[in-house]
């Protein structure tokens, strides 16, 4: 007589998923029955890996963006019948680097996909007294980088004469305006965030061209006798995806943080934003140009 013994298992808890949340690179979602007593693995397709946090979090990475990918999560315990689920979700779509130049306006919505902002405030330039100093020194620029989330508000500042300030999340950076109809020979200082420039002072040549100063510090000045901005931690780059000119070529609209210049008896040349203008005096045959107004630029990844 043969005897037969059955050996009846129970089955593995079976993962009961949360809602997914997708992320650039795949997702993240809750085993919502988890428990320790279990054993929890996973694999996902779409090149995808898996790793189970000890509270049954499971995320997904290494997933192209706007990507669909399925994970298989199963249950193993010693004595009991494993089992499997499946769940699935598509990463966030991919975002290409993108950027701003603000000149109008107090907030900017960042944009779907960013997840860092970096931003440049630069206070207006200003313009000397007339009599001592005609030429007039730059605005001051400060910079941060801020994790941004996709729909968000970033509030700034700017205006033709006054401080550029841009706030996200409870932090301000402040690029301060160069003074008007100043003698002073000090650029413009900044505050706040990871670091910024001063202003370029103005410069005098011979006594007869006067130069306003450049954001960031003078550069290299044109041949047209435009002192000529520097850059400012990567703020060329983001200029440059912006669509604005950083390179003086002379043109009578100046490149970007420029001085203006008038020379005696000469033509005038424009400022560019934040760069310092000249005050006009006509006893010494100065024309005068304005000052370059504020601006705002933003860099999103």
């Amino acid at each position: 007589m043969t005897r037969i013994t059955l050996i009846l298992k129970t089955q593995a808890e079976t993962a009961i998923f949360g809602t997914p949340t997708a992320t650039a690179d795949g997702f993240t979602v809750q085993i919502s029955n988890y428990s320790a007593l279990y054993t929890w693995a996973g694999t996902a397709t779409a090149s995808g890996s898996v790793a189970i946090s000890g509270s049954g979090l499971v995320t997904v990475t290494g997933v192209s963006g706007s990507t669909s990918s399925t994970a298989t999560i199963t249950t193993t315990r010693t004595g009991y019948v494993s089992s499997s689920a499946t769940v699935t979700a598509t990463s966030l779509a991919s975002f290409s680097p993108s950027a701003v130049m603000l000149t109008s306006g107090t907030t900017y919505t960042v944009p779907t996909g960013a997840t860092s902002m970096k931003a440049w405030a630069v206070g207006s330039g200003g313009t000397g007294d007339g009599w001592f100093s005609w030429a007039g020194n730059a605005g001051g620029c400060a910079y941060k980088t801020w994790t941004v989330t996709g729909g968000s508000a970033v509030a700034y500042t700017r205006s033709s004469n006054g401080n550029s300030t841009v706030t996200y999340g409870g932090t301000t950076i402040t690029g301060n305006a160069a003074p008007r109809n100043s003698r002073s020979q000090t650029g413009a200082s900044f505050s706040g965030g990871d670091g910024g420039a001063s202003g370029g002072i103005y410069t005098l040549i011979a006594y007869t061209n006067h130069c306003g100063g450049a954001v960031g510090g003078n550069g290299t000045p044109a041949v047209c006798r435009r002192n000529t901005a520097t850059n400012i931690s990567g703020l060329f780059e983001a200029l440059s995806l912006a669509g604005v000119t950083t390179a003086e070529t002379c043109a009578a609209t100046a490149a970007f943080g420029s001085g203006g210049e008038d020379e005696k008896y000469g033509p005038t040349k424009t400022a560019g934003l934040g760069g310092g203008g000249v005050t006009a005096n006509a006893y010494n045959a100065i024309a005068g140009t304005p000052a370059g107004e504020g601006a705002v630029v933003l860099y999103f990844t």
